[in-house]
């Protein structure tokens, strides 16, 4: 490599400690090859940033729902598509277990509704394992209904939208809910949720969760063994 070979040991760090890219380490060098295994073993590498997408089905046939108080003559409770919902602190809540993403940093949905016979606006706030992280509002006016979503107005009964946060680590579970933040009052209408929605869940960034400990032995070839005891050779070398 040019004028000379250049070693660099990057990455050793605790669980949640991200190093940027370029930032220096100083590690003190270890002359006796006797103990480069020791020191390889307090190596964690750190998979490159990638995305990474998961699809989950939310709202779906088992999300619980909560509408309260409950229409006349129905239940106030239950899975899949809602009965009607128009009261303040109703909620759609389903966790997600085995999902494979150590963090997330976006969730895009894709959602129905259904009118009954909306007359005003129901705010519903969005939530990832118990952080806020957006929210839209279903408007009608007696007939059919609209989205404001992601900043937008979409017309029709099926919307989509994404939002983006910081990372929320769950380390594969999360729960995702739905809560009506402002309904309407009674006379006003009310809307239903469909159980065909799905939700992509996305982590964006260093995506491994390994710890320090010991790197799995075959990933240390001899090809790695003979040129890290060039590079030590070649550093004692330079010192005299």
């Amino acid at each position: 490599m040019g004028g000379g070979l250049s070693v660099c040991l990057m990455f050793c760090v605790r669980r949640g400690v991200q190093l940027a890219l370029g930032q220096t380490m100083v590690l003190k060098v270890i002359r006796r090859l006797s103990l480069l295994p020791s020191l390889l073993a307090l190596v964690a590498v750190l998979t490159p940033a990638r995305a990474d997408t998961v699809t989950l089905s939310f709202p779906g046939p088992s999300t619980y729902w909560v509408s309260q108080p409950a229409a006349s003559g129905e239940a106030g409770s239950g899975y899949g598509t809602t009965n009607p919902i128009w009261h303040t602190g109703s909620t759609l809540t389903e966790t997600f277990t085995g999902v494979g993403l150590y963090s997330v940093s976006s969730v895009q949905f894709s959602f129905s509704v259904g009118s009954g016979s909306l007359n005003g606006g129901e705010t519903w706030d969005i939530y990832l394992n118990g952080q806020l992280i957006g929210s839209f509002t279903i408007q009608g006016n007696g007939g059919g209904v609209y989205c404001y979503c992601g900043g937008q107005y979409i017309q029709g009964n099926t919307y989509t939208l994404t939002e983006s946060f910081a990372p929320i680590v769950g380390n594969g579970t999360y729960t995702l809910e739905f809560y009506l933040a402002g309904g309407v009052a009674p006379g006003y209408g009310s809307i239903f949720f469909q159980d065909n929605s799905i939700s992509e869940a996305e982590q964006v960034g260093p995506i491994s969760n390994q710890s320090i400990g010991p790197m799995p032995e075959q990933h240390w070839t001899d090809s790695h063994l003979a040129l890290m005891s060039e590079a030590l050779q070649h550093i004692d070398q330079k010192k005299h």
